[in-house]
């Protein structure tokens, strides 16, 4: 017979705990009234999900007007001048059809935010995709193009990356599961991929990325892109927020040449939905 705490907390009980003790903001939870607002185990009142993805893109695109900003940073990020540093991204999603669940999104990256590294936002790249979300497989398909820069510094242009990318929400016994697979091309190549410029554009690679949901606020993830492997959190710090934070490490598999540990990247994001 089992006894003491471990046996009488669930694995999801644990988690619970550990997701409160690492949360300073879940805390106050016990002195709201609606203890909701901080924590909850309803996945419908959590106001922003926590990621499925680190790098690979999502076949989920808005049915509905939406308007999100987010920044991240890196430490240790191959190719790099500089050992810190970060980026920025802003954009806005609508529905073409919202009968039909077919929408748009239109995002901005601007990169880098480290001065040192030739110029606060020296960079602009624009993407864009268009989906549609299938109620009936509770799945969406997307075709996207990135990287479209509208202005650049000494680094010189880059070249944009067409993708096609699904998504699939699932059960996992008890724990929600969303998979995420496609392919693209040019920046989706393998990194280590000696093909020409033109080659890279002609010719595509896979991507992939599973997440699961131990919590309504939590999210596991690992992630492959471009012939890297990345593993990483999404957290939820309030659920009532709409703000998002994701942590992971990129390149656990030390896949890239003279990359002797893996790179850190966190993002912070919001988003408004209207």
């Amino acid at each position: 017979m089992q006894t003491g705490l471990w046996g009488v907390l669930t694995v999801k009980q644990w988690l619970l705990v550990l997701f409160i003790m690492l949360n300073p903001l879940s805390l106050k939870a016990a002195e709201a009234r609606d203890s909701d607002y901080f924590f909850t185990l309803d996945p419908n009142k959590v106001h922003a999900s926590p990621t499925f993805s680190l790098a690979a893109p999502s076949g989920l695109t808005p049915f509905q007007k939406v308007a999100f900003v987010g920044i991240g940073g890196s430490k240790n990020m191959p190719g790099r001048s500089v050992s810190v540093d970060g980026a920025m991204s802003t954009g806005f999603g609508f529905a073409l059809s919202e009968e039909n669940k077919i929408g748009v999104l239109v995002g901005l990256d601007m990169g880098s935010i480290n001065p040192s590294d030739g110029g606060a936002f020296d960079r602009g790249d624009l993407g864009l995709a268009i989906g549609k979300y299938f109620d009936k497989y509770n799945a969406g398909i997307s075709l996207g193009v990135k990287s479209i820069t509208l202005w650049h510094a000494a680094a010189g242009r880059n070249t944009p990356s067409v993708y096609l990318a699904a998504t699939k929400i699932a059960m996992l016994g008890e724990y929600r599961t969303i998979m995420n697979i496609g392919f693209g091309n040019n920046a989706f190549r393998t990194l280590y991929d000696t093909a020409s410029k033109s080659e890279r554009s002609k010719r595509a690679s896979m991507f992939g990325s599973v997440a699961i949901y131990p919590l309504p606020q939590l999210s596991v993830v690992a992630d492959y892109t471009a012939g890297i492997a990345s593993i990483g959190l999404g957290i939820v710090p309030v659920a009532a927020w709409p703000v998002s934070l994701s942590l992971g490490l990129y390149d656990v598999t030390k896949e890239i040449k003279d990359h002797d540990k893996a790179a850190f990247i966190a993002s912070l994001g919001y988003s408004y939905s209207f």
